[in-house]
């Protein structure tokens, strides 16, 4: 057999075996993407912290799905939990990334600082945090978008449960928008 009809072959199978290797090798990205929910943003501990005490499986969904870090990550995910049924869900709270040209500000004067040092702002009904400039390209923002937040809107029934104490739900919704501000800036290497 002719060498030189050899080449072609075994040099597809070289980069064939690269591009895998590549693929499937562990990347800390790649594995908050996969093991987190709502664009690995939220570990599932975190993302159950607010409910409206009735129980039942969590579940997130994204809209629209955001399947890579290649991907721009503006997107919402609505946390529910499942009735007992199994076939209907109620909305716990919605959980949104986006992008603006100026920087975030409380909406009103009753929001508390989301602290440690970041910007942000929460209430017994919503919050927000601005991820550091940095990530606003990584993270796809469109020309002049200098800054990408995270917001959450909670649904009326967690607060009854939670005789809307802000010493109840503040610390949860802090907890929820620094841990998906962290794991976002972590896989889009902006921190």
């Amino acid at each position: 057999m002719d060498k030189k009809y050899l080449v072609l072959p075994c040099v597809l199978v070289v980069a064939a075996a690269v591009m895998a290797t590549i693929t499937l090798w562990p990347n800390e990205k790649k594995e908050l993407r996969e093991k987190n929910l709502c664009v690995g943003a939220l570990t599932k501990e975190t993302a159950g912290l607010l409910s409206d005490g009735k129980g039942g499986r969590l579940i997130v969904e994204e809209d629209p799905p955001v399947k890579s870090v290649s991907e721009p990550v503006f997107t919402s995910c609505d946390v529910y939990r499942a009735n007992s049924d199994g076939e209907t869900m109620r909305l716990q709270y919605t959980i949104g990334f986006g992008q603006s040209p100026e920087p975030m500000e409380a909406p009103s004067s009753d929001a508390a600082s989301i602290g440690g040092g970041r910007t942000g702002w929460v209430t017994v009904r919503h919050g927000g945090i601005q991820l550091p400039e940095s990530c606003s390209e990584p993270m796809g923002a469109a020309v002049g978008s200098r800054f990408v937040n995270v917001s959450l809107q909670v649904f009326p029934a967690v607060n009854v449960h939670e005789d809307w104490s802000e010493k109840s739900v503040i610390p949860k919704i802090r907890a929820i928008l620094t841990e998906s501000a962290d794991n976002l800036a972590q896989q889009y290497d902006c921190a």
